[in-house]
């Protein structure tokens, strides 16, 4: 009787393991954005807290991915993120931690923007 009750405590430990880090190890996703045709593609996207977004570059010309703050309808403050300038076939990739709005553009051709919609 107390070895059975020992493995019946042992295994209600273990199940509370696993249910406390299930949350944690939720599985977070990568969104892939194309730099392709002087656009961003697709041009908007929406993603939830942890998830990650990967740009490649598929034009012959560099582009970056540069984070404005300085739009006021973006939920975000002092946010200085800005790619490294990207040659055809580099990609560059940033995790989003924090719900919110964020726009964003390429700093060499300023009419190439786009959104990332964190959930």
């Amino acid at each position: 009787m107390v070895s059975d009750m020992r493995r019946l405590w042992i295994l209600l430990l273990a199940i509370t393991i696993v249910a406390l880090l299930a949350p944690a190890s939720a599985h977070a996703a990568t969104t892939m954005v194309d730099i392709k045709n002087n656009m961003f593609t697709p041009q908007e996207i929406t993603i939830k807290a942890g998830d990650t977004v990967t740009w490649t570059n598929q034009d012959p010309a560099t582009h970056n991915v540069d984070f404005d703050d300085d739009d006021d309808y973006d939920d975000y403050d002092d946010m200085d993120i800005e790619s490294p300038m990207l040659k055809q076939g580099e990609t560059f990739s940033h995790t989003f931690n924090m719900p919110g709005t964020y726009s964003y553009d390429c700093d060499v051709h300023p009419f190439m923007k786009g959104k990332v919609i964190v959930q």
